[in-house]
């Protein structure tokens, strides 16, 4: 249970669209370990991937000044 909260707080700012991302990335992660399941781990794996690309495309006013 409380594994299951720990995983819907790093989910809770995403939206929807994100979270279908994140549930790819993880079963990209199963079928490349050969696994039919996604694990735990592929998901708090897929989560930091979905994350980091997000903040790489954020409109933020500092990314807005480089560009």
């Amino acid at each position: 249970r409380e594994r299951e909260r720990e995983t819907y707080s790093l989910c809770n700012p995403l939206s929807g669209a994100e979270i279908r991302s994140v549930c790819t990335e993880a079963g990209m992660y199963a079928i490349r370990a050969r696994r039919k399941v996604a694990t735990e781990k592929d998901f708090l794996d897929a989560i930091n991937k979905v994350i980091k690309g997000f903040a790489k495309f954020s409109s933020t006013a500092k990314y807005m000044t480089y560009n």
